[in-house]
C-alpha cells in the first residue's frame, strides 16, 4: 500500500474528538493508537481489541506519526 493510501485512512473531523487525527472516521485517534503501541500492545492484539481496525491502519498511524516529527 502506498504511503498516499495509508495517509488517506487518516481522518480529521471538527465534529470528532475536537478535529483530531482518527482513523477511518472512527472514534479512535491516532494518538491513542500511539499511545497502546508505546504501552507494549502489538498491532495484532490492537486489531482483536477493535474488530474494524485493520493492520494497514496501525501503519497509517506510524507513517503519520513520521510525517508530523519530520522537518
Amino acid at each position: 500500500m502506498t504511503s498516499e493510501a495509508l495517509l488517506a485512512r487518516i481522518t480529521h473531523d471538527p465534529k470528532l474528538l475536537n478535529g483530531q487525527a482518527c482513523i477511518r472516521g472512527y472514534r479512535l485517534s491516532v494518538a491513542q493508537v500511539l499511545d497502546l503501541l508505546a504501552a507494549g500492545s502489538n498491532p495484532s492484539t490492537l486489531c482483536q481489541v477493535y474488530p474494524w481496525l485493520e493492520d494497514a491502519d496501525v501503519r497509517a498511524c506510524l507513517l503519520y506519526a513520521r510525517q508530523r516529527l519530520t522537518p
